[in-house]
């Protein structure tokens, strides 16, 4: 059994970061630059730099900065803004998962299979079960 959760940050009820948008940042800062991350992930450039630039809107704070030209272009890369964010939403990530582990090796005994040993909280992920989603609006 699993106990998860989605973690999204919205600003006045709208979405600024979630999963999708948390991965593109790090396949930025990973690959140094937003060209190279759109084209690991399958995406358009224009769509990334869109998800980006609505982020960046809503913060009003650049996360994408241009570099020396090259000849590819000018890359975009993370700003130290879009670096702070994103290893404060990891510590918020990896504070909530700590939380989800205790409470699961704490769940009642009649939501343990007979096989399964107490302290586990593993399903090796045969199956999603409880999914909700947490929210963190800044106002």
């Amino acid at each position: 059994m699993k106990l998860a959760i989605k973690l999204y940050l919205e600003k006045r009820g709208e979405f600024v970061l979630g999963p999708g948008r948390l991965h593109l940042l790090r396949s930025i800062r990973d690959l140094g630059s937003l060209r190279k991350a759109a084209q690991e992930l399958g995406m358009s450039y224009r769509w990334a730099w869109g998800r980006m630039k609505a982020a960046e809107d809503l913060l009003q704070t650049p996360l994408l900065a241009r570099t020396e030209p090259t000849a590819g272009g000018r890359p975009k890369v993370l700003t130290p803004e879009a670096v702070e964010l994103l290893a404060w939403y990891e510590g918020v990530e990896k504070r909530l998962s700590e939380v989800l582990n205790e409470a699961l090796r704490n769940r009642p005994e009649f939501l343990r299979a007979p096989e399964e040993p107490q302290d586990s909280g593993q399903d090796g992920g045969q199956r999603k079960a409880g999914r909700k989603a947490a929210k963190t609006v800044l106002d």
